[in-house]
């Protein structure tokens, strides 16, 4: 079984990836933005991600055809993405991305954005 974790080098998503692999059965990959974040600390967590046996996948909670490819052959996806506005439209391109490569079960980033002050216009594609 293969658990992708959106949201992996947050202070919740990172706490998730390490959960998971303490149970030792499954494959861990994390999506981030860019393996190659030329910031330090975002640099560093991708290192300790790495060094702890998990996959790392390039993708974009805005770009739908980067969910795709980090989507592929995962079975599970938790997603700890931040509480801001790409939140609710990006876990909806999330979901679409997940559903087309077959993910079998979706868990979901924590609805707390007061989604009445987002300008959620209904978008092309």
């Amino acid at each position: 079984m293969t658990v992708l974790v959106v949201g992996s080098t947050r202070i919740l998503g990172s706490k998730i990836v390490a959960a998971v692999l303490d149970k030792g059965t499954v494959e861990v990959k994390a999506m981030v933005r860019s393996s190659n974040d030329s910031h330090q600390e975002k640099r560093q967590k991708i290192d300790e991600i790495k060094a702890n046996g998990t996959g790392i996948v390039e993708g974009d909670l805005m770009k739908g055809e980067t969910l795709l490819r980090a989507c592929a052959e995962v079975d599970v996806m938790v997603s700890a993405v931040g509480n801001n506005e790409v939140t609710v439209l990006g876990q909806k391109k999330l979901i679409d991305a997940a559903k087309k490569q077959g993910v079998k079960w979706f868990i979901p980033s924590d609805y707390s954005v007061d989604y009445r002050k987002l300008s959620l216009r209904r978008q092309p594609g």
